[in-house]
Order: structure tokens, then sequence, then C-alpha cells
């Protein structure tokens, strides 16, 4: 049996289709390996799976510490449960992929494209989030204590219940976001875009930069912990 059999029968073993692409590239032909089917409490630990396509995937209770997925496909994929500390997901697509009550504490997920992508009660603390784009994306419950999310774009995100605690958000895009009960202590907003957010009760302790953030148009509520020198109009 070739290594490449050998390699795919693995992979339908574990329950997953094959589906190997070939790219016509002048004389060469290249192949794009893709995945599809469900791979439940799977053992990719350190697994190189960059560029691949996951799409409509199940991996969920996976073990994908130390993967590599950078520039993989997973949109509408369900990593729900998955153990994947620094795991790398550099400029995957992650539309719609489903991460609830996952672990990607300092994972890599910089330049990703996860529009409507959840999070919920999921551990990111100290992971790479910067230059995203997580629009409408629901990170309700979760932890991302630590996290960098520079240059990141979540608008009308969800942080309800979050917890953002010395975060980096310079130049960050949280216009409309829902930041109802969040803690930002100590978080650096540097530029940072609340334009129509919700912050009701939402902690701003120790936060740097706030004279340089937008906060035109947000509402809060008189529980909220605002930065000094901000007030703004009770949410209805």
């Amino acid at each position: 049996m070739s290594r490449f059999s050998a390699l795919t029968s693995g992979f339908t073993a574990l329950g997953l289709a094959f589906a190997p692409t070939a790219i016509a590239q002048a004389s060469k032909v290249a192949w794009e390996p893709s995945w599809s089917g469900t791979c439940t409490e799977c053992t990719l630990s350190g697994k190189h799976m960059a560029g691949w396509t996951l799409d409509s995937g199940d991996f969920s209770a996976s073990d994908l510490s130390y993967a590599n997925l950078a520039h993989s496909s997973a949109r509408e994929t369900d990593f729900s449960g998955i153990q994947a500390a620094a795991a790398n997901f550099t400029g995957a697509g992650l539309d719609g992929a489903r991460f609830h009550n996952a672990t990607l504490t300092e994972a890599r997920l910089t330049a990703v494209q996860a529009t409507g992508a959840y999070f919920e009660d999921g551990t990111l603390i100290g992971a790479d989030l910067q230059g995203g784009q997580f629009v409408s994306a629901f990170f309700s419950g979760a932890r991302l204590d630590g996290a960098l999310a520079n240059g990141s774009i979540f608008a009308s995100a969800d942080f309800s219940g979050a917890s953002l605690r010395g975060c980096q958000l310079t130049g960050a895009d949280l216009s409309g976001a829902n930041l109802t009960g969040a803690s930002l202590a100590g978080a650096n907003i540097t530029g940072a875009s609340f334009l129509d957010a919700t912050l009701v009760g939402a902690d701003f302790t120790g936060v740097r930069g706030a004279d340089t953030a937008d906060f035109a148009e947000a509402c809060a509520s008189p529980s909220a912990r605002l930065p000094a020198g901000i007030e703004l109009a009770d949410c209805e």
C-alpha cells in the first residue's frame, strides 16, 4: 500500500471523507486535500492541516492543540469543546464556525474571516486575534483576558458577560457591539471604536487610551464603570 493510500485509509477510519482535488499549475498538478464528515473526539494534536478544506465538518471535542490549520477553510464547521491551545488558524475562513466552550488559549487567529462565528463560553486567554474579521460573532461568556485584538473588526459582535481584562484593543472596531456585563478592566482601547455600542453594566476600570476611543452614540447604565470623563445616555 502506498503512503498516500495509507493516509487516505486512515482518514476514512476516522470517519472523514478524503477528496483530493487536482489543480493544474502550468506543467504541474497540485493536490488540495479536503475533509468532510465526522471526526469527533479525535486526537489531532500537532497535525499539519494548513490550507485544507474542512467546511461543514464536525471536529467537536477533538484535541487540536498545536495543530496547524493556517489558511484552511472551515466554514460552518463544528469545533465545539475542542482543546486547541496554541493552535494556528492564521488566515483561516471560519464564517459561521462553532467554537462553543472551546479552549483556544494562546491560539493564533490572526487575519481570520469569522463572520457570525460562535465562541460562547470559550477560553481565548492570550489568543492572538489581530486583524481578524469577527463581524456579528458571538463571544458571550467567553474569556479573552490578555488577548491581542489590535485592529480586529468586532462590529455588531456579542460580548455579553465576556471577560476582556487586559485585552489589547488598539484600533479595534466594536461599533454596535453588545458589551452588556462585559469586563474590559485594564484593557488598552487606544483608538478603538465603541460607536453605538451597548455598555450596560460594562467595566472599563483602569483602561488605557480612553481619550482616543470613540464612544459616540453608545449607551450604558448607572451600573457601568465608564472611563473618567465619559458620560453616556442610558440604554432604553
